[in-house]
């Protein structure tokens, strides 16, 4: 049997995503992966933490949600 890599941005994504939680502690999740407050554009965190929050989840039943729908759905409309 051969695995195929059909949807590549979706399963990257959930790749990426667990390897975000496994691997980094509460503290830079809180520091990184988290949405913006305030609109700060002449900082550069701002644009970091713009683009690195969509990766970041609170915990295992936050991602197990999002990924689920996210492989429902994703390959599908990738394809």
């Amino acid at each position: 049997m051969k695995i195929k890599y059909n949807a590549p941005v979706i399963l990257s994504y959930t790749l990426i995503a667990i390897g975000v939680l496994v691997f980094c502690s509460r503290t830079i999740l809180a520091a990184w992966f988290t949405s913006p407050a305030l609109l700060a554009f002449s900082s550069p965190e701002f644009y970091v933490r713009l683009i690195s929050y969509i990766a970041g989840h609170v915990g295992w039943a936050h991602l197990s949600g999002n990924i689920t729908i996210i492989l429902l759905v994703g390959p599908l409309l990738e394809e």
